[in-house]
């Protein structure tokens, strides 16, 4: 009986006779053999491929993204680029639009990466959350239309009543001006009726 403590020497022996050497006694596997001692053999598995870091537009400084916009936009727009790295730099264009610390926040151009991108991504998975994040911008989008309307229409208003108020101080002017003219010539005509009194007066004085 082969102890257990021989298994390794055996498997090495039957891994150097699968690479064509002979093994001792002149004997050779038989394929049925190769293939059970292959079948006990860990299996080799090849390392998994480097990734690269995840993309995270709010890591970046507000001065930054200017310079990485511009960036982006040289590899979504240059004829050198396939059709997957230009997907991912609109897809990267549209976060970057999208990021709350971004000076420049711009949720049209937002939606024109994201429009660009799916161009260019083939159906799937990748595609459909692509779709649903268009759909959710352009809806953000509709309102910021509707809300800078309602800002326009409120500012239109505010200056109405503005040049209300204006017209209401000028015409309150002019009143208390008339009020004013018009309390002298009350003086001016007591003024009066009090000389044609002392006239009359001195006139009955000389007859």
């Amino acid at each position: 009986m082969i102890r257990r403590s021989c298994w390794p020497l055996i498997l090495l022996l039957a891994l150097t006779a699968s690479a064509g050497c002979q093994r001792l006694g002149g004997g050779v596997p038989k394929p049925q053999q190769e293939e059970e001692i292959r079948s006990e053999l860990p299996e080799e598995r090849s390392p998994p491929p480097p990734q690269t870091p995840d993309f995270q537009p709010g890591n970046l400084r507000p001065e930054e993204y200017a310079a990485e916009i511009s960036a982006l936009e040289t590899v979504a727009r240059t004829s050198t680029a396939n059709d997957r790295e230009r997907a991912e730099a609109f897809r990267r264009l549209a976060l970057l639009y999208l990021a709350p610390h971004n000076p420049a926040r711009n949720l049209a151009l937002a939606a024109e990466a994201l429009a660009s991108y799916l161009k260019l991504q083939p159906a799937g998975p990748a595609r459909q959350e692509g779709e649903f994040w268009l759909a959710l911008v352009q809806d953000s989008l509709a309102c910021e239309r509707l809300l800078q309307q309602q800002g326009e229409k409120t500012r239109e208003k505010d200056a109405q009543l503005a040049e209300l108020g204006a017209e209401k101080q000028r015409q309150a002017q002019k009143f208390a001006a008339l009020e004013a003219a018009n309390a002298k010539l009350k003086a001016d005509i007591e003024k009066l009726k009090f000389i044609d009194l002392s006239v009359e007066k001195k006139r009955k004085n000389f007859r």
